[in-house]
């Protein structure tokens, strides 16, 4: 059995051609948004970019929703590392472009656990219960006996 020999050759991408797009990266409270606590307004000197979730690395959290403004974007964070303080480090990937933070690209956040609900159960038939000590729109599962 013979082999042949191939021998690829690629062009050399010319990979300093890219477009700098400078950052001004400021925590910002929005208070009529559910998350609008963790809030990242990234303020950019090119508004011809369309970014993605998969754009953005962040590290400790998660993307809720991208929210695109008349000079930038708005990003709302959730799925924290844990509660308490969460320092998010952030980073922008786009092919073609180079995206440099004027400012700081690590943010601290103060995640609040929510308060567990005082529900108390009371049955009134075989197949019906009452739940009192509850608000409206609370979500609450029956998972192996514990609520």
């Amino acid at each position: 059995m013979s082999y042949k020999k191939i021998r690829y050759s690629f062009k050399n991408l010319d990979f300093d051609k890219k477009q700098i797009i400078n950052i001004k990266a400021i925590k910002e409270e929005i208070s009529n948004k559910k998350l609008g606590k963790y809030a990242i307004k990234l303020e950019m000197d090119s508004d011809t970019i369309d970014l993605k979730t998969g754009n953005f690395i962040v590290k400790n959290a998660m993307i809720n929703n991208i929210e695109k403004v008349n000079d930038g974007y708005i990003l709302y964070f959730d799925n924290f590392s844990q509660f308490g303080e969460n320092e998010i480090d952030l980073e922008i990937r786009k092919y073609g472009f180079k995206f440099d933070f004027a400012s700081q690209n690590k943010f601290t956040f103060n995640v609040e656990k929510h308060n567990t609900p005082n529900a108390t159960i009371k049955a009134i038939g075989p197949n019906s219960i009452v739940l009192s000590g509850v608000d409206n729109g609370m979500e609450y599962r029956n998972t192996f006996g514990e609520w």
